[in-house]
This record gives structure tokens, C-alpha cells and sequence, in this order.
């Protein structure tokens, strides 16, 4: 070991005192500091992409939901339309059937007309 090896905190090992000269330049600390505005851009740049990747899956959200939307729109339509030719069968039914009974009452008046004349 030599008398210009040192034990340093913040590193394990050891180091050269020329070693320390060098880290503590003013050229190493602007590398210093160039490195955490790099690691700044860094954490900068992956907070942009994370943002961009969930405005992607939110605008991709908001599609199917509008598909979505759609689809039971046009569902929604489909079964009125159902409900509306079902409204419109059932009258005719109802109108069907009212004539059929209004029929059948003046064949019933015209039989016991009938009778009637019959018995006299």
C-alpha cells in the first residue's frame, strides 16, 4: 500500500490523492453536475413518455367507450323498433278483435231477430 492511497467514505477501496485531485477539479464538477441534469432530463424524458403512454391508453379508453356507446345506441334503437311493431301488432289484434265481437253481436241481434219473428 502505498503513502498516496487514502480510504475514502464515500467510495470502497481505495483511491490516489491525484485521483481526488482530479474528482474535485473544476472541469469534474461541471461533469458532475452535466451528469445530474443529464439524470434530470432523464427522469424528465420518462415522465413525458409515462404521460404520453396514458393519454394513448386514455384516448384508446375513450374510443371503445364511444364504440361502446354506440353499439348500445344502435341496440337501444333495434328495441324500440321492436317495441313499437309489438304496440302496433297488439292494436291490430285489439281492432281485430273488436270487430270480430261487434260482428258477432249483430249476427247474435239478426238470430234472435230471427226467433223472435219466428215465434210470433
Amino acid at each position: 500500500k502505498s503513502k498516496m492511497d487514502v480510504e475514502s467514505p464515500e467510495r470502497e477501496g481505495r483511491y490516489s490523492i491525484e485521483e481526488d485531485q482530479v474528482m474535485s477539479s473544476p472541469e469534474n464538477k461541471e461533469y458532475l453536475y452535466e451528469n445530474e441534469e443529464d439524470e434530470d432530463d432523464m427522469e424528465l424524458r420518462q415522465k413525458l413518455l409515462d404521460a404520453k403512454i396514458a393519454r394513448k391508453r386514455a384516448e384508446e379508453d375513450a374510443k371503445l367507450l364511444s364504440n361502446r356507446i354506440q353499439l348500445l345506441q344502435l341496440e337501444e334503437q333495434k328495441a324500440m323498433k321492436k317495441i313499437d311493431e309489438t304496440k302496433k301488432r297488439a292494436k291490430e289484434i285489439m281492432d281485430l278483435r273488436a270487430r270480430n265481437d261487434e260482428l258477432q253481436r249483430k249476427r247474435d241481434e239478426v238470430r234472435i231477430l230471427q226467433q223472435f219473428v219466428e215465434n210470433e
